[in-house]
């Protein structure tokens, strides 16, 4: 495992190297015309340089596709980030800034943008035909990467998966995805057609503490008479 402070925000750019993965992280609040976006081709061209074949991805707050309110990044498709992405054979950008889940493939951009930590979500702003998935829902993603193959996990709070896909090097390969959420205590004490509700208290219950019923009957009766007498 390998990390390195090396772009012109140190704080903020870096690249992390494990086996044949590297991540080229870099800061969003840039307009991409200047060193930001310089730093960004160098390491982006060593990196196919040193491995042709391996695994690139770079994670940056903005990204250049969103279905939510923010949308698409203008400043890097205006300063050519986007083809930069693509001539460079990325293999997936992976962003937040819209606070929700969206995974999706523009014409060999792919993307994943993974906004649920916490804060308050956001909704579908618009339809794209690239957008594979998108889900205003909390979650955190798990990525298993091997030599030929990145398997991604979205999950929910609750541990259910929201999405699952495998990545290679030449696109999405859907898995599955959406497994719905377990029922809630309220949903599992719900009466369903196939279980029709019941009397709370039936004949057999009756007749079993019918003489019960008559000794207190008796005893109100008792009672009630004593205090006529007074």
């Amino acid at each position: 495992m390998h990390f390195e402070p090396t772009g012109p925000s140190p704080e903020l750019d870096a690249v992390f190297r494990f086996a044949n993965a590297r991540f080229v992280l870099t800061s969003s609040y840039d307009d991409w015309t200047g060193p930001s976006r310089d730093w960004l081709t160098r390491e982006l061209e060593a990196a196919r340089r040193e491995e042709p074949d391996g695994w690139l991805f770079v994670v940056m707050h903005e990204g250049p596709r969103s279905s939510g309110p923010h949308g698409d990044s203008e400043a890097l498709r205006d300063a050519g980030v986007d083809r930069l992405l693509r001539r460079l054979r990325v293999d997936l950008v992976i962003s937040g800034h819209d606070h929700a889940y969206e995974r999706g493939d523009d014409d060999g951009l792919r993307y994943m943008v993974s906004g649920g930590g916490g804060a308050p979500l956001y909704p579908r702003r618009s339809a794209r035909s690239h957008s594979k998935v998108f889900r205003s829902e909390y979650h955190h993603v798990r990525v298993d990467v091997e030599r030929d193959r990145a398997a991604f996990t979205a999950v929910r709070p609750d541990g259910t998966v929201l999405d699952r896909a495998v990545l290679r090097h030449d696109g999405w390969e859907d898995m599955r995805r959406d497994e719905a959420p377990p029922a809630t205590p309220t949903a599992l004490h719900a009466t369903t057609p196939d279980a029709p509700s019941r009397p709370w208290v039936d004949f057999d219950t009756l007749v079993k503490f019918s003489p019960l019923f008559a000794l207190v009957s008796v005893l109100a009766w008792a009672a009630r008479r004593r205090a006529e007498r007074k």
